[in-house]
């Protein structure tokens, strides 16, 4: 599978989803805030590209301190994870207003709760479980919460679940995958249990899913029925599950080697070309990779021209590094960048879509950290 480029971003891509609000393009966040991009223009919908805090308010006026994760209830609300100031946000698409849902913002904690009596303590992904409910990945609480949308209560579903992250439903409408540390769990909310499905050795190695390696996977999707798909973050791979024989394979993450790297303090891996995967998403008949300063995308089917993006980031991927900087430098002057400030928060360096922020570089050694406790 061939992975080219589809946008330049400003910082790392930590969750994405087709945006329903406006068809043929992509909902992403960068850290700071939400933006929208069909791979050739971007455009911020809430937040600021540069100054975090917490502050609601319209469009560019709102504040975050970090967002980790987000889930589209509808064409109009969005529901963020404002994952450093340990709150859940919303996000009105028809107004652009960012205003407080639950939790205490900037106060961390583990309490159940109506409104902001209830605590977080960095809650990373969100997912829509049913009508009137999202489930929350409480990482640092070790915890999966439930949020009845409703009434703006919270409550305890499972504890003692290391470190969780990204969420994919299963085949039942009463389980759902969830990784946690460097595993991959399966949750039954019936009988509030949870069975992990592989090695909880983090390492590289593909194969049978029960011995598999994972080093640490940050989102789940899947490809298909049959077919779950991982971003393993720090292994610089995208780790494809087959749910009928339980084998594990793998691609690399990113194209060609950046022109330098900052990261190798944190990979193991010296197969794949440096690349923070942190999120995937299924969209069509592409895949796309968010992660290290850019969104790639992998077309699942040769002849589709669904992924869109520029010309200049949808060539073979075995290209050389003089060619992979030209790209990078070409999308930014196109537009992928939306602010006159891009090159401030870039830098000059034209690999920087392979390169991690010092920023993020903390908040990964944070995580870690918080996953082998």
């Amino acid at each position: 599978m061939a992975v080219s480029l589809f946008t330049v971003t400003n910082s790392e891509t930590f969750h994405m989803e087709e945006d329903l609000d406006d068809h043929g393009k992509i909902l992403f966040t960068d850290t700071l805030s939400i933006k929208t991009t069909d791979g050739m223009s971007t455009s911020i919908v809430v937040g600021s590209e540069k100054y975090p805090g917490y502050v609601d308010g319209v469009g560019e006026a709102a504040r975050f301190n970090g967002i980790y994760g987000f889930t589209q209830l509808n064409t109009s609300l969005v529901v963020v994870a404002d994952s450093s100031s340990h709150c859940l946000r919303f996000v009105d698409r028809v107004t652009n207003q960012t205003s407080t849902f639950i939790g205490l913002c900037t106060q961390r904690g583990f309490t159940d709760g109506e409104g902001q009596n209830a605590l977080f303590d960095i809650p990373f992904s969100l997912m829509v479980f049913n009508s009137t409910s999202l489930l929350v990945s409480d990482l640092a609480n070790n915890a999966i919460r439930l949020v009845d949308v409703e009434t703006a209560t919270v409550s305890t579903l499972i504890t003692d679940i290391l470190s969780p992250k990204g969420m994919e439903m299963a085949d039942s409408s009463q389980q759902f995958y969830v990784l946690a540390g460097s595993v991959l769990a399966l949750v039954d909310v019936e009988s509030l249990t949870f069975e992990v499905l592989k090695s909880a050795e983090p390492g590289l190695q593909d194969g049978n899913l029960s011995s598999s390696q994972f080093m640490f996977p940050t989102s789940i999707d899947r490809l298909d029925n049959d077919t779950l798909v991982v971003a393993d973050a720090i292994a610089s791979r995208i780790r494809m599950i087959s749910l009928s024989t339980g084998e594990v394979t793998s691609i690399c993450a990113a194209v060609t080697p950046p022109a330098r790297d900052t990261s190798d303090e944190l990979r193991m891996d010296i197969d794949c070309p440096p690349y923070l995967a942190l999120t995937v998403l299924k969209s069509g008949d592409a895949l796309y990779i968010g992660g290290s300063r850019s969104i790639n995308v992998v077309l699942l089917n040769e002849n589709s021209t669904d992924a869109g993006g520029s010309s200049e980031g949808s060539g073979d991927s075995s290209g050389s590094g003089d060619e992979s900087e030209e790209e990078s430098s070409s999308s930014g002057e196109d537009g992928s960048r939306d602010s006159s400030d891009g090159d401030e928060a870039g830098g000059d360096d034209k690999s920087g879509c392979n390169i991690i922020s010092s920023f993020t570089l903390i908040v990964i050694i944070a995580l870690l950290s918080a996953s082998f406790i």
